[in-house]
Parts: structure tokens; C-alpha cells; sequence
């Protein structure tokens, strides 16, 4: 009696040891290493996320990562859910245009899930996501497709044009149009950096163009000198 009390208890310490360094990540790409890992641990991972963080937007962008990777569409649906109802039911939040839209264009929603499930749960909930309460739930993927190619639209108008937009908005406006299968390049080639800077943030589009575009791109150029006027000290490497 007394081993099987002393193996249960080790094997309580480590999982609570494993899902304390899940709750410690607040990174994706922290965490898509992570993702690699065994089933169970993901679960209590990602549970205790959303146990102790759960009003943290970070949470549900890091669990629809987790998910998105198994192809558990339900649970990423959730986490859109949760996500939509964290930015105040916005469905152009800026923590959500980007899973939002791989959501509706990556996963293959017509492979993933059994037909009627997605008929049933998948499209009247991201109906809703796209909609707003009360909205008809679509009664195809396409349809689907068709309304979340209007909020890509209006991402990609945002990032052109808009003077007062948040490099962090400009960041995850990008992983929205790459979803999508939109043109970056040529937008970028147009965009200007302006508006407020933050430091944190313009090292996070520095890392994210260097990685898709290159230091060489315009994109990363014209953010390194807009950096450089603004942060005199930065060091960028």
C-alpha cells in the first residue's frame, strides 16, 4: 500500500510540474515546441491555461495553436469563441482575425469533422463569430469562406490605410492575410509604418518579417529605420 501511495504521489508532482510550465508559456512559439509533446500533457497543459489564465486573450490564441496542429476542430472553435467574447464581440479583434481566418480557410472543415457535426455545431457557431448574435448559420463551407473573405477584406484595408493602426494590429493583420492566401508583398511594398510605437511590439514584426520576408524585403527595412528614429538605443541585430 504504501509504494502505490508513493508512485501515485510522484506521478501527481510530475504532472502538476508539467502544467505549471504550460502555465508559465506565454510565447507560441514557446509553445508550439511544446506542442510536440504527448497527448496528456497537452490536455493538462492547456487546461491549466485556461483554468488560472482564462481572461488572458493569450490563452485562447495559444490553445487554438495547440489544437489547430491536432486538428480538433471543436476545441478550436471554442477557443474562437472565447477569443470573440474577450474582444468584446468584435469580430475584427486583432487576437482573433488570425485564427479566426485559418480557421475558415486552412482547416479542412469538410475532412475534420463528421457532415452533420459540421452543420449542426461548426457553422451556426462561427456563425455567430462572423455575424453576431442572431445571425443565419451558413449552410455551407463556401458560404462560410465567402463571409470571412469580407473581414480579410477589411483587415487588408485597415493595414493600407489606416494612419493610427498598432503594429501589433499590422502583425496579426499579416498572419490574417497569409491564411487567407492573400498578397502581402505588394502591400507591404506600400505600407508605411506610422502611428504609435512600441518597443515590444516592433520587435515582435521585426522578427515576423525578417522570418517571412527577409532583412532585405522593404517591409523590414522601412520598420528598422522607423525603429531607429524612435528607439535611438534599440539594438537591432
Amino acid at each position: 500500500m504504501l509504494v502505490e501511495w508513493w508512485r501515485s504521489s510522484q506521478k501527481r508532482s510530475e504532472t502538476n510540474r508539467k502544467s505549471l510550465e504550460w502555465s508559465q508559456m506565454k510565447d507560441v512559439s514557446e509553445l508550439s515546441a511544446a506542442c510536440n509533446r504527448t497527448s496528456t500533457e497537452t490536455i493538462f497543459g492547456v487546461r491549466t491555461m485556461v483554468t488560472f489564465s482564462g481572461l488572458d486573450s493569450a490563452t485562447h490564441v495559444m490553445t487554438y495553436e495547440v489544437f489547430s496542429r491536432q486538428k480538433k476542430v471543436l476545441h478550436c472553435l471554442q477557443a474562437l469563441r472565447q477569443l470573440w467574447e474577450l474582444g468584446g464581440e468584435d469580430k475584427f479583434y486583432y487576437k482573433l482575425v488570425a485564427p479566426l481566418t485559418h480557421f475558415c480557410f486552412v482547416m479542412d472543415l469538410e475532412k475534420d469533422v463528421p457532415e452533420q457535426i459540421c452543420k449542426e455545431v461548426v457553422l451556426p457557431e462561427i456563425a455567430v463569430i462572423l455575424g453576431g448574435e442572431g445571425a443565419t448559420p451558413f449552410t455551407s463551407v463556401a458560404q462560410m469562406r465567402e463571409a470571412a473573405s469580407k473581414v480579410v477584406d477589411q483587415v487588408e484595408v485597415r493595414i493600407k490605410g489606416a494612419s493610427d493602426i498598432f503594429l501589433v494590429e499590422v502583425l496579426y493583420g499579416l498572419k490574417c492575410l497569409k491564411a487567407a492566401g492573400r498578397d502581402r508583398a505588394a502591400l507591404l511594398e506600400a505600407w508605411k509604418p506610422q502611428g504609435v510605437m512600441c518597443l515590444k511590439e516592433s520587435r515582435k514584426l521585426l522578427a515576423y518579417l525578417e522570418k517571412e520576408f527577409g532583412k532585405d524585403s522593404p517591409a523590414w527595412t522601412k520598420l528598422q529605420k522607423r525603429c531607429t528614429e524612435f528607439f535611438p538605443l534599440m539594438v537591432i541585430s
